[in-house]
């Protein structure tokens, strides 16, 4: 009986991962992976000559390392090492970065050392203001490519390869799916075999076969 209720688990999880596959589509499927990608590529890409631009040709970064300036207390960053215990509202990352700032100003032979780090420090935050603004900006632009993808993708013949290739990506996902369940089971079966669990996959057929020639278990062990 156990094995019987172990093969119609494993059949529900292949027939529910293809559906939901097959009703997504392949397009729908590939996109968030595909959309997260180029969204890092583009971001790393830009993110130095938009900032580089920004700092050329506007006042920003000047405005951002006199509010700095205010903001923070000079020994913070005339003593860098002292700060990390005094300034506890300030973070280890930055006040690490800070006194990377310090050393650099040091070797450069810097006279000003507050003026030098506050306005590293203004590159710093305009760079990372940056990197967030260009995420946004190209996840709004792919959104829009995604609905002009859809339009296309709606088209009798490309929608039942659409239709046809979420068939395809669902069932490889379930498999891929009861391969790792069975490899874990497989990984903890002398702390669990008392439980019944191995016993009913062995009495099963489906399970019994992926259990046996596990795909991910050999790639692991070979």
């Amino acid at each position: 009986m156990g094995g019987i209720l172990v093969d119609i688990l494993i059949a529900s999880i292949i027939v529910s991962v293809s559906y939901i596959g097959y009703k997504k589509g392949l397009t729908s499927v590939l996109y968030k992976i595909i959309a997260f990608i180029l969204s890092i590529i583009i971001v790393f890409i830009l993110y130095k000559p938009v900032s580089n631009t920004i700092i050329e040709n506007t006042s920003l970064d000047e405005n951002i390392a006199s509010t700095i300036k205010e903001v923070l207390p000079e020994e913070l960053f005339l003593e860098g090492n002292k700060a990390e215990d005094d300034n506890s509202q300030i973070s280890e990352g930055i006040i690490y970065l800070i006194n990377g700032y310090i050393a650099e100003a040091v070797a450069k032979a810097e006279h000003d050392t507050v003026n030098y780090v506050s306005v590293q420090l203004s590159y710093f935050f305009i760079r990372v203001i940056t990197i967030v603004i260009l995420y946004i900006v190209s996840r709004i632009l792919l959104i829009v490519l995604k609905f002009a993808t859809n339009i296309i993708a709606s088209l009798p013949i490309i929608s039942t390869v659409n239709k046809s290739g979420g068939l395809i990506y669902g069932v490889l996902k379930s498999f891929i799916i009861i391969y790792a369940i069975l490899a874990v089971l497989s990984a903890f079966s002398p702390i669990i075999s008392s439980w019944g669990i191995i016993s009913a996959i062995e009495s099963s057929w489906i399970g019994k076969a992926m259990y046996n020639n596990n795909i991910i278990l050999n790639l692991i062990i070979k």
